[in-house]
């Protein structure tokens, strides 16, 4: 058998820091959400959505959406808020 390396690897003192900001968030679900994909407009309109799209699922009680979208959206989430 070959073993697979992971060709990423999680720096051990950042993986502390998003454990303690997710356990500041308190208990319950967390759903982190990307909404956008790719950088070509070809990629984009076939991997992305409007965030206001997943407004039926933002409205699920008990769980905490967490903003993992890279990119300036912040219209687009005041637009949702």
């Amino acid at each position: 058998f070959e073993t697979h390396q992971p060709y990423l690897r999680a720096a051990p003192h950042l993986c502390d820091q998003w454990r303690a900001r997710f356990r500041a968030l308190g208990s319950g679900l967390k759903v982190g959400l990307a909404w956008r994909g790719g950088l070509r407009p070809e990629q984009l309109r076939i991997r992305s959505l409007r965030l206001l799209d997943l407004a039926p699922i933002l409205q699920v009680r008990g769980a905490q959406f967490i903003n993992l979208q890279y990119g300036d959206h912040a219209a687009e989430i005041a637009e949702c808020e």
